[in-house]
């Protein structure tokens, strides 16, 4: 499930889909800390689900000097922790 964090049905999908596959894979950029794909980081932060986190800085490419500056150009702190940090709190619409 591509972008897990921006489905609307998550969970539902999420719940559908347990009966028709042994093997699921969620993958997303953070969107705040409640949603379906927060909850499955949760469980995985647990120990109680598989995961594998890849953050840019691991991109041959990305990690070049001169990426980040050029990538976050615009961006506000919460699309920079959203899109690029995996931050899933400072991510949060309308956080204070």
């Amino acid at each position: 499930m591509d972008e897990m964090a921006k489905m609307a049905n998550a969970r539902a999908i999420n719940t559908a889909i347990k009966s028709a596959t042994g093997c699921s894979i969620y993958n997303s950029t953070p969107l705040g800390e409640y949603n379906e794909y927060a909850r499955m980081r949760k469980l995985a932060y647990e120990g109680r689900i598989e995961s594998l986190k890849l953050h840019w800085t691991l991109h041959p490419v990305y990690n070049q000097k001169g990426w980040y500056e050029w990538k976050t150009q615009g961006m506000d702190s919460a699309q920079i922790a959203q899109e690029l940090e995996i931050s899933f709190s400072a991510s949060m619409e309308g956080a204070v």
